[in-house]
């Protein structure tokens, strides 16, 4: 009888160290609602750096926000295949008479124009970053988020 019981607690004890282990595995994971509220949100803006375009003390062109900026920079990052970036089109709407090329190499250029990115936990609330996003708008005047 003593046997049995020494074997059947054996038995147990293997069982909780499985289960431990499988739980110290489970801890590398975490569930979508609980991964979504951990993106930091991002407030962005894209500077002009010899006021080519933007004349104003700040030289900032324009100012955007997003939950997730690694996706939002999609639509900013230069590509090869002949289109116009996000910014260079917005560019391209406020200049028309302005050649496509000299554009495209103008927000291309290093040396002339350049993003910032400003990531924080509390960003990803749409309401605060929101505010965060207009209070810059309001300071720094971009040249593309206005409608004039």
């Amino acid at each position: 009888r003593l046997q049995k019981e020494k074997t059947a607690l054996h038995e147990k004890e293997i069982e909780l160290k499985k289960l431990q282990d499988k739980e110290k595995k489970l801890r590398k994971y975490v569930h979508v609602e609980k991964y979504t509220e951990n993106i930091k949100g991002s407030v962005y803006w894209f500077k002009d750096i010899n006021k080519k375009f933007q004349k104003n003390q700040h030289g900032i062109l324009y100012v955007g926000e997003s939950r997730n900026f690694h996706k939002r920079f999609n639509a900013y990052e230069p590509k090869d295949n002949g289109r116009l970036t996000e910014l260079e089109t917005k560019l391209q709407n406020k200049f028309p008479k302005i050649d496509k090329q000299i554009i495209r190499e103008f927000i291309r250029d290093p040396k002339q124009c350049l993003i910032r990115v400003i990531s924080h936990k509390f960003l990803s609330d749409n309401i605060r970053r929101r505010n965060y996003e207009s209070r810059i708008i309001r300071k720094v005047k971009p040249l593309l988020n206005r409608n004039t």
